[in-house]
């Protein structure tokens, strides 16, 4: 049988996640269920539901109940390393899930209470965009996108990371930027090692093996098929 665990004990419970330590990693970890941290609120996915009985193709939904009653069903395009990260105040939640695999692509979207009731925001594209392209690919892909941690009611830290494959220089590499949830905008971003001195603990486990001298000395993590025109020089 499944775990059942509280928001605050999730944290520095069991870190199999891949962008937050404070979040749950439904995935690998064995917990079936993540209550929020005032105990109102049951975050529960289900697996592999029938979406069009025509089909035969399965959804996966992330449900959130409150006494036993289901308030919000969120639709997950598959849910590879599902993590979900409550916000302290139990107002909103993030879930960072893969629509592939466990490389990628993994997609950030937000749910949050609001007077119409629980809406979802998916901050993938926005994270994306501000990331860009920063290193040299065989093809250009997006990057992975995640939660990290909530700064306060109204800010979350969230990653953008190159796909940890051999397709770009680089590769596991990753940013992170302060998104203002009022504002509905990105307001700061930070380097690898930024990121690392300031929230080095808040980092899952996928952030934390990203290579610091990747940064500092970029070509010792070149793809050499992305250089062949170096590799070809005479030596």
């Amino acid at each position: 049988m499944g775990l059942s665990l509280s928001g605050a004990a999730a944290q520095g419970s069991i870190r199999t996640t891949r962008f937050s330590a404070q979040a749950v990693d439904f995935w690998d970890s064995g917990i079936h269920e993540l209550r929020s941290p005032d105990g109102q609120y049951v975050a529960k996915p289900n697996w592999n539901e029938p979406a069009d009985i025509r089909s035969g193709d399965e959804q996966t939904f992330l449900d959130i109940t409150s006494a036993g009653r289901k308030t919000f069903r969120l639709p997950l395009v598959a849910s590879t390393g599902l993590e979900v990260l409550w916000r302290p105040d139990s107002r909103a939640l993030t879930a960072s899930y893969s629509s592939g695999g466990a490389i990628g692509l993994f997609h950030l979207l937000l749910v949050a209470q609001t007077n119409e009731g629980w809406k979802v925001r998916d901050l993938t594209p926005l994270v994306a965009n501000a990331y860009g392209h920063p290193h040299k690919c065989d093809w250009q892909e997006p990057p992975n996108v995640g939660a990290v941690t909530w700064l306060d009611s109204n800010e979350l830290l969230v990653a953008a990371q190159t796909l940890a494959h051999s397709n770009c220089d680089s590769m596991g590499t990753f940013r992170t930027f302060v998104y203002d949830l009022a504002a509905n905008k990105l307001t700061a971003t930070y380097d690898q090692i930024e990121t690392r001195r300031l929230f080095g603990e808040k980092l899952g486990m996928d952030l934390k093996a990203a290579d610091d001298e990747c940064i500092r000395t970029p070509p010792k993590c070149y793809t050499s098929t992305n250089h062949l025109e170096r590799n070809s020089r005479p030596r």
